[in-house]
């Protein structure tokens, strides 16, 4: 899940995660998007245009399409970072609830200190020796 969320002006909400479906070569599963966009509390924003959205409304709709195929590995860029607490815990019991059930991987980069809380058995990879090498 980039941080820039490519996301389509010309096309709903729900036809951005249909482009998901297109792109792999399947069939569309207009169920599953809906079923997405609801577990985030977007889903009655699925005929709305990408500009039509807040920042945390279109981060959601970006997790909804990064889980939507059902993928065994996820890298999600601050997933959480324009999140409200309770968005924040939809998309976090999301992304968890994904690689639980699929036993897929999971990798967050973040500094939000919601997502250890919500995530305490996660392993938590430091690099302070990279971060002071790279100039600001």
């Amino acid at each position: 899940l980039p941080q820039k969320l490519f996301l389509s002006e010309a096309l709903g909400v729900a036809d951005n995660l249909a482009l998901a479906y297109f792109a792999a070569g399947l069939p569309v599963d207009r169920g599953a998007i809906a079923q997405a966009l609801d577990s985030l509390g977007v889903g009655d924003l699925a005929a709305r245009r990408p500009s039509q959205l807040s920042g945390g409304q279109a981060l959601r709709v970006a997790l909804a399409r990064a889980t939507l195929l059902r993928p065994r590995v996820i890298l999600a860029d601050e997933p959480t970072a324009s999140l409200d607490d309770d968005a924040c815990a939809a998309a976090l019991q999301r992304l968890q609830g994904h690689a639980a059930a699929l036993q897929a991987t999971l990798v967050i980069a973040t500094h939000d200190a919601r997502v250890l809380q919500a995530l305490p058995r996660a392993e938590v990879l430091a690099f302070p020796a990279v971060a002071a090498r790279i100039p600001a």
